[in-house]
């Protein structure tokens, strides 16, 4: 079973803990989580906490900051 990460409540503190990530021209979902994550699989979980910000179909344009999740969430992936 997947566990999701939690969903942010404080962006100041996302920002101060290096938690955020500046998407480039040319990023997508899948290559940020390869580009961070070294596993592209785990574009779900910046879905999953970016979803609210996210353009149709998880679309995502240069100049957006999303939130990362917590690399010691304990994120489980089938």
């Amino acid at each position: 079973p997947r566990r999701h990460p939690k969903p942010s409540l404080n962006p100041t503190e996302d920002a101060q803990a290096g938690n955020i990530y500046t998407v480039q021209a040319g990023d997508t979902l899948k290559s940020i989580a390869q580009k961070l994550y070294g596993n592209a699989e785990l574009w779900y979980d910046l879905y999953y906490l970016n979803r609210d910000r996210l353009g149709p179909m998880g679309h995502v344009f240069a100049g957006q900051v999303l939130v990362l999740p917590d690399k010691t969430s304990g994120t489980q992936h089938p």
